[in-house]
């Protein structure tokens, strides 16, 4: 696991390499990165759609930024916190944390976002880190029910 949080970190640094700009003083534009910026604003920037239990939800008996709960926003916690920055969640539907990040408004976003060659044009990707998707869903039902409840043809 740590690994793959290394992972993810170094990842997200070599995203934050994406063009930004800053004053020199002598109004000079002189670039800077995506990462250097983050630090000198001692914040970053998380947009999630908090729908995908178990990896990100919302905690309804908590209020806040402490509402946004999950395996994937304590990674997010994690990454701010070896930064030195603070995290802020924005809480938005996926198309929305989607544009967010191609338009810059953002500085990463974890929602189950999968790679695909169309996201990588206006994106960038850490490694995969959950290899789960195809039993990551399921059914509950009833302790009652598990002897009749085998496939998805039983329903």
């Amino acid at each position: 696991m740590k690994k793959i949080i290394k992972l993810a970190l170094v990842s997200l640094m070599l995203l934050a390499f994406v063009g930004c700009s800053k004053n020199s003083g002598n109004n000079e534009v002189l670039p800077i990165n995506r990462l250097e910026q983050i630090i000198d604003n001692k914040e970053i920037i998380l947009v999630t759609s908090p729908d995908y239990a178990p990896y990100e939800f919302i905690d309804p008996s908590k209020s806040g930024q402490e509402q946004y709960v999950g395996a994937d926003i304590e990674l997010a916690k994690y990454i701010a916190n070896e930064l030195g920055v603070e995290l802020k969640i924005e809480a938005l539907d996926f198309d929305a944390a989607l544009a967010s990040i191609s338009q810059g408004k953002a500085d990463f976003a974890i929602s189950a976002v999968s790679y695909n060659e169309e996201r990588a044009k206006a994106m960038n990707f850490t490694n995969t880190y959950s290899f789960s998707e195809d039993t990551c869903s399921g059914v509950l039902v009833h302790a009652d029910n598990y002897d009749k409840y085998k496939t998805i043809e039983d329903f």
